[in-house]
């Protein structure tokens, strides 16, 4: 079999980037037997290049942040390239699709964010085409329930294809963990920490107005938040102004993975508020380091991080702010969260996803 892989929409791992990264590098782990083409753009190439013997890649000549001319590569050019390189399958791990496909697909559904968007931008037509795109592949996957659930709840007639296959935590190298923190941002501790990115349904704004309320009883601490700010939301940096947080809010933007891991062994805990999420992998990668998780309590949160966290109501500010106080200085509870979320975490496997994902290549070859 061979199987294509599109990374062409990928311009930086985070989020699906994250998931596409390390499904690729465990499918090449497990699998020697099939073909793999992998369908890159020239800025992030390196950033997924495995040298298993049976990967080839094919490097087309832009960059994916560069958005209308991606949507030519990966609308006009790509379908040819199916047929050129014989694909029998082509993996999406993205709702990003080929809408005219001379092979049989497999989409990965992360999330429905942009279906919530009302703004008439291109950007959302084209998510929203790409959707359409993929009601006609042969498999969708969702990696969580409560993304099954709710592509089920909205779109009936997919239930056949629907497969639930989780994402996995992330893979720790020990170099990064005897390594410090302040001296690459400059960062005071204490600190909370946030990482992802910078957009309306992460709460980021009531996350802000909780810490305002436990800084002003805890002084010496910070709140650091790292990733990029998405354009148009600037609520944020108005809240921090507003509440004269200048100087305990700390905005470091897109860290790279040596970086992400300090900054988490460093902090007091993970608040990972979001309103809406697909998976919630910082909450893994949280626990996997060993370090306490404050969560929403909605959507698909509570399923990914179990009995390893502190959930709260992300529109209750005074809560959060209660909650983080006890997350922070209640020792008994740090170490209970801390040991639940080691435990919590091996319910995940990356070899595992990957073991599924292949199962169902199969299932349609």
């Amino acid at each position: 079999m061979r199987i294509g892989v599109n990374l062409l929409f990928l311009y930086e791992i985070t989020g699906i980037g994250v998931y596409a990264k390390n499904i690729l590098e465990n499918l090449g782990k497990i699998d020697k037997n099939n073909q793999y083409i992998i369908f890159v753009n020239s800025e992030t190439k390196n950033d997924v290049f495995y040298s298993f013997q049976n990967f080839k890649y094919v490097e087309l000549p832009f960059k994916a942040s560069n958005r209308l001319i991606r949507i030519f590569f990966e609308q006009i050019v790509l379908p040819f390239l199916c047929l050129r390189y014989k694909i029998t399958v082509l993996f999406n791990p993205s709702i990003f699709n080929p809408f005219l496909c001379f092979c049989k697909k497999i989409i990965v559904f992360h999330d429905f964010d942009f279906l919530y968007d009302k703004k008439k931008s291109f950007k959302n037509f084209y998510f929203k085409l790409n959707l359409h795109s993929a009601f006609k592949s042969q498999k969708i996957v969702t990696i969580s329930n409560y993304i099954k659930n709710e592509t089920i709840s909205r779109y009936p007639f997919l239930a056949s294809k629907v497969n639930m296959i989780y994402e996995g935590p992330p893979k720790i190298n020990n170099f990064f963990l005897q390594n410090n923190t302040n001296d690459a941002f400059n960062i005071e501790k204490p600190y909370i920490f946030y990482i992802g990115l910078i957009l309306p349904r992460k709460n980021i704004e009531n996350l802000i107005r909780a810490f305002k309320i436990f800084s002003e009883k805890h002084k010496n601490f910070n709140l650091v938040l790292a990733g990029r700010i998405v354009e148009g939301n600037n609520n944020v940096e108005k809240a921090i102004e507003e509440l004269q947080l200048k100087n305990k809010v700390k905005f470091i933007g897109y860290v790279q993975e040596r970086e992400k891991v300090l900054l988490y062994i460093h902090s007091m805990c993970l608040a990972f508020l979001s309103i809406r999420e697909g998976f919630g992998l910082p909450i893994l990668e949280a626990q996997s380091l060993g370090v306490p998780v404050l969560a929403s309590n909605m959507t698909s949160l509570p399923e990914v991080g179990g009995d390893g966290a502190v959930y709260v109501d992300p529109y209750n500010v005074e809560e959060i702010a209660k909650k983080m106080e006890e997350i922070v200085f209640n020792e008994k509870l740090r170490k209970k969260l801390i040991q639940k979320g080691y435990e919590n975490v091996k319910r995940f496997s990356w070899e595992k996803s990957a073991n599924e994902l292949l199962n169902l290549f199969s299932s349609i070859w």
